[in-house]
């Protein structure tokens, strides 16, 4: 059984699909990877609070609390459109075939974002979209990426770059790995067994970035494929006002090593639940 999860049924908006008359998957942890195993000691690797590792239910609550900070989040509770307009909780729903048995049907929350419109200076809003997507529930429903986009269109709000370079070097302890190309400003910061890497020609490192996909047993040698991007910080800055202000911003944070740890062991999971399934239906007695 090489892909577990090859039929996809559906990818819903949490709350919006109607429950079917069909066996449901019992889900189980059975792997729970240390927050901050792949870093140095001390260093904290997190955007708004949110770090890999973090399980869904303390990422709700945060997605919900930083949706309060929007502009119009008055105008959204008054219209009962907050779900809708700012904080899109979108669940997997897949069927896993189990012969002779019909299917079993697998349902996790695999992606949170938060759409929001901060407050700036004048009338134009701060654009703020925050990503973040989960492992399913059997290794824990982790947080394994996250990622944010923020434009200042107006120029009094844009931030200086050299500011914020700064604070990312101190956060995690080093200088980075820092390119200047196409117009872009971006900085890296790269970990391979908790020990920082440096390039030496001034060029980023190529580390994939992972998003949770549908598991699939494929996936796995794609993931830290080079094996040096266990956590990967990354941001960049599209210069606006000046070349030490920002128009637009963008950060990402993956976790690659316990993406991989957790897509292994959920598709052992399903594997082996639908082995024993398998079992049962093969040992039932005949009426």
């Amino acid at each position: 059984m090489r892909m577990i999860c090859s039929l996809v049924a559906a990818v819903v908006l949490a709350g919006s699909h109607q429950a079917v008359a069909q066996q449901q998957i019992e889900w189980k942890q059975v792997v729970n990877s240390p927050k901050g195993a792949g870093l140095p000691a001390g260093v904290h690797a997190a955007i708004l609070g949110i770090a890999p590792g973090d399980d869904y239910e303390r990422v709700k609550q945060i997605a919900e609390d930083l949706a309060k900070e929007d502009r119009e989040y008055d105008y959204h509770v008054k219209n009962n459109d907050v779900h809708r307009a700012l904080v899109r909780d979108t669940q997997v729903r897949f069927d896993i075939p189990i012969p002779g048995s019909g299917s079993i049907t697998a349902t996790y929350h695999r992606r949170i974002e938060i759409a929001r419109n901060l407050k700036g200076s004048a009338r134009e809003a701060i654009y703020d979209n925050i990503d973040i997507y989960f492992s399913a529930p059997s290794s824990g429903n982790q947080v394994s990426s996250i990622s944010r986009r923020m434009l200042y269109h107006n120029v009094n709000d844009q931030p200086r770059i050299s500011e914020i370079i700064g604070s990312l070097r101190s956060t995690f302890g080093y200088s980075g790995q820092y390119v200047e190309e196409s117009g872009l400003k971006k900085i890296m910061f790269q970990y391979d067994g908790g020990k920082p890497v440096m390039t030496r020609n001034p060029i980023l490192s190529r580390c994939e970035r992972w998003t949770a996909r549908v598991i699939q047993q494929v996936d796995l040698p794609s993931i830290n494929k080079v094996g040096n991007c266990d956590v990967v910080y990354e941001a960049t800055f599209k210069p606006g006002l000046s070349s030490d202000h920002a128009y637009e911003l963008t950060f990402f944070l993956s976790d690659n090593e316990r993406a991989k740890a957790n897509v292994t062991a959920d598709y052992n999971f399903f594997q082996q639940y639908v082995n024993s399934l398998k079992g049962k239906a093969r040992s039932a007695p005949k009426l």
